[in-house]
């Protein structure tokens, strides 16, 4: 029973018991009596349904609270943002200086906790550089690197959602090792060098430098391979001795240079070849010694070797003479011509000069 009709009830009792105080036929009851039994029998109705009755002794029973039913057109709940990633670095670098590679780039993200970069065929970051405030460049050395390396590398910049996508990737290198083992094999007017590269080289090139001249006197490209590198330098001047060592190079610097060899190209040839007295026995000549690096002279007879001279000390007018031997019958003419040598070969020839025999 609701409230309402609880109320309802309660007012019917009590227009009853008035009624029943003004019975007809003078019949009269006791006011108080019948005041007491209305109030009680209003309290009965308006007490709750599930409150026991006197002398009931079982648990009363709960009444459900009335659900609330859906309100119509009520909006659905809005989806929690999930953070965003940040945004992918740019121009990312990887500069060589030494045994140090200079990373860079530029921050594009504002929500980043820091950068990792990473080296190709590395699976952890090699390097992880602290957040930026704003955006803008960047930059972190990663020193004390071996010579002769080189690898390509990117940077990712993350935060609590995770890495952004990968920066384009850049090639890094350390300065070349030492090449080794240097020799020299001298030619007339060239040396053919050879050396040795370390097992792992990254050179672009190397540096041929003639000890006491600035600049390289030679350049040639890297070694693709292992093992020995050859170089001619050739168009060398007569009567050159010199000390030479090679670098190699790349974009992070020059190598130590390698051991030092002494080479040298062949003499400065003689000139003014003069025939000066011819006998049965022997021919007297003189020449001018133009080498400063001479061993000695050949002298040939009709483009022949025929006797060898000791080196002159500096330059000038050499006198000798050569056997000869007359011929009984006729007179015979021999044409004569000198060459100064060393160890990188013979000079240019002089010029030729005849001479007659006479009869024995």
């Amino acid at each position: 029973m609701s409230k309402d009709l609880r109320y309802i009830c309660a007012s019917c009792v009590l227009i009853l018991a008035m009624l029943a105080c003004n019975l007809p036929g003078n019949q009269t009851s006791n006011q108080s009596d019948l005041v007491a039994t209305i109030t009680a029998q209003a309290q009965t109705i308006e007490a709750p349904s599930n409150t026991p009755a006197p002398g009931d002794t079982s648990q009363p029973v709960d009444t459900p609270l009335p659900t609330n039913p859906p309100q119509a057109n009520q909006p659905a709940p809005a989806n929690t943002p999930h953070p965003a990633t940040p945004s992918k670095p740019a121009d990312f670098k990887a500069a060589g200086s030494g045994t140090t590679i200079v990373f860079s780039w530029t921050d594009k993200s504002i929500n980043e906790n820091g950068f990792r970069i990473y080296q190709d065929g590395v699976s952890a970051p090699i390097i992880s550089v602290d957040a930026h405030d704003g955006t803008g460049g960047m930059s972190s050395n990663w020193t004390g690197q071996a010579c002769g390396f080189k690898a390509k590398f990117f940077v990712r910049a993350y935060n609590n959602a995770g890495e952004s996508d990968s920066s384009k990737s850049a090639d890094g290198v350390t300065v070349p090792c030492k090449p080794g083992n240097l020799t020299e094999t001298p030619g007339a007017s060239a040396i053919s060098f050879n050396w040795s590269v370390a097992a792992n080289h990254n050179e672009d090139g190397f540096h041929i430098y003639q000890q006491g001249v600035q600049q390289p006197v030679a350049s040639r490209g890297p070694n693709k391979g292992s093992g020995g590198t050859i170089f001619d330098l050739t168009g060398l001047p007569c009567n050159l001795v010199a000390t030479y060592y090679v670098t190699a190079f790349n974009s992070a610097g020059e190598s130590p240079a390698t051991n030092l060899v002494q080479s040298e190209s062949a003499p400065c040839g003689p000139t003014n070849v003069v025939i000066k007295s011819i006998s049965k026995n022997d021919i007297t000549y003189s020449f001018t010694d133009n080498a400063t690096s001479e061993t000695g002279f050949h002298v040939y007879m009709d483009d022949k070797l025929y006797t060898t001279l000791p080196a002159h000390s500096g330059t000038g007018t050499i006198n000798s003479d050569i056997a000869v031997q007359c011929d009984f019958n006729f007179p015979v003419d021999h044409v004569y011509s000198v060459r100064a040598f060393n160890y990188a070969g013979e000079s240019n020839t002089s010029e030729h000069k005849g001479a007659t025999t006479p009869h024995c």
